[in-house]
């Protein structure tokens, strides 16, 4: 079985790098974002005032992130999208290296998530936890994540401001609710 961090894949717009890890799922593959959107990347894609933050890009609507997926496309000629709710969590089971974990990379929430246990009320930058098997960050807590449901559309993973039982693979909260949501991209790998 491959290891994720060797095979990851870095992109860049506008100057700014970004990364996704290919994740062995359903015969295929696809690649997610190692990270949640920063505030960073979301201003490159955006054109707007450029930024530093690793913070998770959050608080917009699903048609905000539409409009951002459509301007990375039109950027970088790619096909990049929000996961399916299958990808999104076998990715954040760790996939074929899943060890079983409740929250994503470790049965000790604070090792990996960003929770109202530590986070003291708001967001922190990426990267900061430990990764899950696949080497992804913060798929539980921080922010909510923009997941794929058939004709459908949730946000899943847990936020800041969650308990420890919602930053479990099966937690959503329902497509009105953004405020303390984000997206981790996925690109098909065909």
């Amino acid at each position: 079985s491959h290891n994720g961090w060797q095979n990851s894949v870095i992109f860049k717009v506008n100057g700014v790098e970004f990364t996704l890890i290919p994740v062995s799922f359903n015969s295929g593959n696809f690649l997610l974002a190692e990270t949640e959107t920063t505030e960073q990347l979301w201003a490159a894609v955006m054109e707007e005032t450029a930024s530093n933050s690793q913070l998770p890009e959050y608080y917009k609507s699903y048609s905000n992130w539409n409009t951002f997926l459509s301007k990375l496309n039109a950027l970088t000629e790619l096909h990049f999208r929000a996961p399916s709710i299958e990808e999104w969590q076998y990715a954040f089971k760790g996939g074929e290296k899943s060890q079983g974990y409740t929250y994503s990379g470790s049965n000790i929430i604070s090792n990996v998530a960003w929770y109202q246990g530590n986070a003291g009320g708001k967001r922190h930058d990426v990267k900061m936890l430990q990764p899950n098997e696949l080497g992804f960050y913060d798929m539980s807590g921080n922010v909510y994540e923009l997941v794929l449901d058939g004709s459908t559309y949730r946000w899943y993973g847990g936020y800041w401001g969650s308990s420890e039982s919602s930053c479990v693979s099966s937690n959503y909260v329902s497509s009105s609710t953004y405020e303390y949501s984000g997206c981790r991209i996925a690109l098909s790998n065909n």
